[in-house]
């Protein structure tokens, strides 16, 4: 069976409300962090855990966990999809367990309103679709041989415009490659080849531009793709848009993008060993520089609403610890850190598609928390 968990948890508030009865009102800003003994009271195992994805409305938290039991493993179970719902002041209000057959999950996507999400499994060839509220799971595509049909690129799927989307190929009934291309997801036709609309076909941008090194995928329509311009030996970062490519920074090389919409967050190297964080708008062509000097920033994310918050981290790989640090456009995007994630262990981060609220795991713990961050105050979990 799948380890416990509470699908309704039942919170004795009164420890809790007594802290916040302690803060003042102005500037309320506040972490909670789960540590491993207090995740495995709910069920599940901290070294196996991974968080995911939020859900546009910060209310529903992703997270994915590797099956342990071997009667489960020899069914076909390889993992756990958990569905956290927060709660106000970012407490973990309840949790539903769902098992997923398949023994590979490559990635998954949470709709805005949090109730639909497709996982992407097997290497790009099985995919999934469930319902987060009754937890019902389905597969939508599944390779089949003697049929046409696409693969996705297993590290590429994501919610935008109301839509989901990937990259990938299709390929005809004897298996041979046709197109690669930027697909949306059309989820009234399952299980067939139309469950793909192709958007934005991959292969004639490579012809013009060459193989993109990096990128970041917005829409069917609209990303930023970098190439490598062999005369310069720099790395041209290009903002597409419905068949336009417009150049838009060149650099030796990238520490990480993040975009959405027409905006980008990226980490750039420059020929002259400077490195700078910068936030660029690429259809007024506004800039922001966040960071110039000779730190490295890693680990870009731009909040997927409108693209006013920023946050990207330092690390320290010998030490094995990363810091985090926030920018929003109401404050200039004026950088600063992201309290309590200094110096902490190497771990995943996401960032709420709002910018308001964060989720960081570590093998400390899950923290759960709000940007902006000045002196956050540190509240209990909930006592189950």
């Amino acid at each position: 069976m799948i380890p416990s968990a509470c699908n309704h948890l039942t919170v004795k508030k009164s420890v809790f409300f007594l802290c916040l009865l302690l803060i003042p009102a102005a500037a309320f800003c506040y972490h909670i962090r789960y540590n491993g003994y207090y995740l495995a009271r709910l069920g599940i195992s901290l070294p196996q855990f991974k968080i995911v994805a939020f859900s546009g409305n910060d209310k529903v938290l992703l997270g994915i966990e590797q099956v342990n039991n071997l009667k489960l493993r020899a069914k076909g179970y390889g993992w756990i999809l958990r569905i956290f719902t927060i709660g106000q002041y970012d407490r973990i209000a309840g949790i539903r367990s769902v098992l997923l057959p398949a023994a590979d999950i490559d990635n998954l996507a949470l709709s805005d309103n949090g109730k639909v999400g497709i996982i992407i499994s097997q290497y790009g060839t099985r995919i999934f679709q469930i319902n987060l509220e009754n937890g019902k799971l389905k597969t939508i595509f599944s390779y089949t041989p003697g049929k046409s049909g696409f693969r996705s690129d297993k590290n590429l799927c994501w919610f935008a415009h109301k839509s989901f989307y990937t990259e990938g190929y299709f390929y005809d009934k004897n298996g041979y490659y046709l197109s690669t291309d930027v697909v949306k997801f059309n989820l009234s036709h399952p299980n067939s080849v139309k469950l793909f609309e192709k958007k934005w076909n991959i292969r004639k941008t490579e012809k013009l531009l060459g193989v993109p090194i990096t990128g970041w995928l917005v829409s069917g329509t609209e990303g930023f793709l970098g190439m490598r311009r062999p005369q310069s030996h720099e790395i041209i970062l290009y903002y597409y848009h419905k068949g336009i490519l417009k150049p838009i920074q060149r650099a030796k090389d990238y520490g990480g993008l993040a975009a959405t919409s027409h905006r980008i967050l990226y980490a750039a190297l420059l020929k002259s060993g400077i490195r700078k964080l910068i936030i660029k708008d690429a259809k007024s062509n506004r800039t922001w520089i966040l960071y110039s000097g000779k730190t490295p920033y890693l680990y870009p994310y731009l909040s997927r609403k409108g693209g006013h918050t920023a946050v990207a981290a330092t690390m320290n790989l010998k030490k094995g610890v990363m810091s985090f640090f926030y920018a929003e456009q109401k404050n200039r995007f004026k950088l600063k850190p992201l309290n309590p994630l200094q110096r902490v262990n190497l771990g995943i981060f996401r960032l709420s598609p709002d910018g308001k609220h964060y989720a960081f795991l570590n093998k400390k713990g899950l923290w759960l928390g709000t940007i902006p961050s000045e002196n956050p105050h540190s509240l209990p979990p909930p006592i189950y």
